[in-house]
């Protein structure tokens, strides 16, 4: 009996030690990939000195050259040491004013090891961001405050200069600053090849890339194509902005925008619609490439429709009538009442009238009065909000009432229709990522927008206002 326990003794000895050794195997592989990926291209750049090694900011970009328009990844990390545990801070977002920004969710919190210390690292941002204009640019710095230390510490980001670069010229014909990145264009054909004389024909024209693609496309070009083959035979439509789209995939950036075209026919025949071409620069090949769609074709057949294009009237009937038919309008034989009989209903009818139009007006301006106080009520509770959740339910219930609309709105799908109502495709596409960063946030429990952006949604949202 004591030998089956001796046994039992060692046997649970030997088990715990296959726990330890589990574990301790464990706890290095959560600090192994990341040791790992200190020599890649995409490292974080560690300030120079460590001296505060408590906790400092890094930041990691995969290059510090890139061409204008062409999306750069940028990754902003704090390191805290575990020794210290939990510290409580708060922060100032970078402010990419000069740059076109788009922003993702970071990744999970991880642990590394830095000069025989362990930290853990804690993502706060990662951003996409392209640069308008060439020359040298510094990433904007994020700024950490730990108010309870004593004294309160105050770190930022090291300065990360990134170089701006042009093309090299001589630049093709028809070659755009925009058209920078690696695009695709693609066409999506009319589903039937058969219409009628007087029939809308639709198709649409899809451009996609690794950089942003909502001002890629000049929307004269290819009207113009179609103008000089078929003159007259087409009535001819401008091109039309649609959705614009942007994420990421596989870990890059992808945008995607829609152009819709319409075009009637006027005679019968066949019509073959030539390809839409862009000149384009590729940063990855470093080489100007011609992309484009392939051409289709249709049929019209005659159903009799004549097309009367619109013309202005010279002169008003009245005016075409001779002085004697004048004179006989004049002259009508219509019976004269007494004035008072004759004015006496039409008082009183003009009396009711009045006085209902002018309740209805002062009704509705009652109604207006109300609606502009609780904009401005609404206006002041998303300046002040301090949670992610209430931000995004007062920036719905004010576009819902900027844009005179029921529908829960969907900014990212409705960029064009921010612009129709007054916006500039800069502020649509800034609004539009707020709202998208305040989602996100509301889904995954995230900080609430900062004070600068907060800021910006409000100035937004009231230019919005004015374009009512």
């Amino acid at each position: 009996m004591r030998k089956i326990g001796d046994l039992i003794y060692s046997a649970l000895i030997l088990l715990c030690g296959v726990i330890i050794c589990a574990t301790s195997s464990y706890a290095q592989d959560m600090i192994a990939p990341d040791q790992a990926n200190h020599n890649d291209a995409n490292k974080d750049a560690y300030p120079d000195s460590l001296a505060l090694t408590d906790m400092f900011i890094a930041v990691s970009v995969p290059s510090h050259r890139v061409y204008i328009n062409e999306m750069l990844r940028v990754e902003y990390n704090i390191y805290i040491a575990i020794s210290r545990g939990q510290i409580n801070y708060d922060f100032h977002e970078p402010d990419f004013e000069k740059w076109y920004v788009f922003e993702t969710t970071p990744p999970k919190d991880s642990f590394v090891t830095i000069n025989n210390k362990k930290y853990r690292k804690e993502p706060f941002a990662v951003y996409y961001i392209s640069a308008f204009n060439a020359g040298s640019l510094e990433l904007p710095p994020l700024e950490v405050t730990v108010p309870f230390e004593t004294p309160p510490v105050w770190i930022s980001s090291e300065p990360h200069p990134i170089e701006i670069l042009m093309p090299q010229p001589p630049y093709p014909a028809d070659f755009d600053l925009h058209n920078i990145g690696d695009f695709s264009l693609d066409v999506q054909k009319p589903i039937q090849t058969t219409f009628q004389t007087g029939q809308l024909i639709e198709f649409e024209f899809v451009i996609s890339g690794n950089a942003p693609t909502f001002n890629v496309l000049n929307t004269s070009l290819y009207p113009q194509k179609l103008n000089d083959l078929y003159g007259n035979e087409l009535k001819i439509y401008p091109l039309k902005p649609q959705n614009f789209y942007e994420d990421i995939k596989d870990g890059k950036y992808y945008s995607e925008m829609h152009y819709k075209a319409n075009v009637i026919a006027l005679t019968p025949g066949t019509y073959s619609f030539p390809p839409l071409s862009l000149m384009t620069f590729s940063p990855t090949t470093q080489r100007y490439e011609l992309i484009q769609t392939k051409g289709f074709s249709v049929s019209v057949e005659d159903n009799g429709y004549v097309y009367n294009p619109p013309t202005l009237s010279s002169q008003l009937e009245f005016e075409t009538l001779d002085p004697v038919q004048i004179n006989l309008i004049k002259d009508s034989h219509i019976p004269r009442l007494p004035w008072p009989v004759f004015c006496l209903p039409l008082l009183i009818f003009a009396t009711f009238f009045g006085s209902n139009v002018m309740r209805k007006f002062n009704e509705k301006r009652r109604q207006e009065q109300k609606l502009e106080l609780h904009k401005e009520e609404l206006f002041q509770k998303l300046a002040q909000s301090l949670s992610s959740s209430d931000q995004l339910s007062l920036l719905k219930e004010l576009l819902s009432i900027l844009l005179a609309s029921d529908a829960e709105p969907n900014i990212r799908l409705n960029i064009q229709a921010l612009c129709d109502a007054g916006l500039s495709t800069s502020d649509a596409l800034s609004l539009s990522n707020i709202y998208d960063t305040l989602s996100r946030a509301n889904y995954s429990n995230q900080a609430p927008l900062s004070p600068v952006q907060t800021q910006e949604a409000v100035r937004i949202l009231r230019q919005l206002q004015k374009s009512e």
